[in-house]
């Protein structure tokens, strides 16, 4: 494979991968309902909590709550929704 080619490949793969994070969806109705109430909770312990603080609490429930067969899963989400903007 020569480098046109391998360039080639690597765009369609690009691609086909923006094709496939299009399909995860901006919100679900269940994520809609629990923004505010997290962001309720939020204030009630510190309405200037540090992103730091956060994260640590978010990733306490995704451990606790949800398991590590599911931490790729979650990292992959948080990492496309965070490049999306």
């Amino acid at each position: 494979m020569g480098p046109h080619s391998a360039h080639r490949h690597m765009k369609q793969l690009h691609h086909t991968a923006e094709e496939i994070l299009q399909e995860i969806p901006a919100f679900t109705p269940k994520s809609e309902k629990v923004v505010p109430l997290i962001l309720k909770a939020i204030d009630r312990v510190d309405d200037s909590m540090s992103i730091t603080d956060f994260a640590l609490a978010v990733t306490k429930i995704v451990k606790d709550e949800y398991g590590s067969h599911l931490y790729d899963d979650f990292k992959k989400i948080v990492k496309i929704k965070l490049k999306k903007g």
